[in-house]
């Protein structure tokens, strides 16, 4: 009885196992390479401010919008009917509002600001995929 129960719980243990290891690990190489290219973007975004930011002081004290962001705040100006940058403080308060969701939205007394980040991180695996794909859609957004 005791071996067939063994047997049973290592054949559907080993290959969950199996599953959950090889999914962490895909997991881990897309966000890693995500990574890296918004890295190299940034890279190359710095790199083409760096020069004329002596000239042109503007350039150094904002910085040059990309071209992502400059699309989405032209894109809802003309969708609510504001100028671009009442639309891009719009898109700032969203970002603003989605950060203190996962960081500090609820006050606990004794530990302070909570958010949905740590209780995500109590779910394995799926609670760090989602709080990952939450994290990387504000950097995308900030760019």
């Amino acid at each position: 009885m005791s071996e067939s129960l063994l047997l049973f719980l290592l054949g559907g243990l080993l290959p969950f196992v199996a599953v959950v290891a090889i999914a962490y690990l895909v997991v881990r190489f897309a966000f890693i390479g995500i990574a890296e290219r918004i890295s190299a973007q940034m890279a190359v975004h710095i790199e083409s401010v760096a020069p004329r930011a002596a000239s042109e002081p503007h350039l150094a004290r904002a910085g040059k919008a990309s071209a992502a962001a400059g699309r989405k705040s032209q894109d809802l100006a003309a969708a609510r009917g504001i100028n671009v940058g009442q639309a891009k403080a719009v898109l700032l308060a969203r970002l603003e509002r989605t950060a203190r969701l996962m960081d500090s939205k609820v006050r606990l007394p004794p530990i302070g600001g909570i958010g949905l980040d740590p209780l995500l991180g109590l779910i394995p695996y799926a609670g760090d995929v989602v709080s990952a794909t939450v994290a990387g859609a504000i950097v995308l957004n900030s760019l």
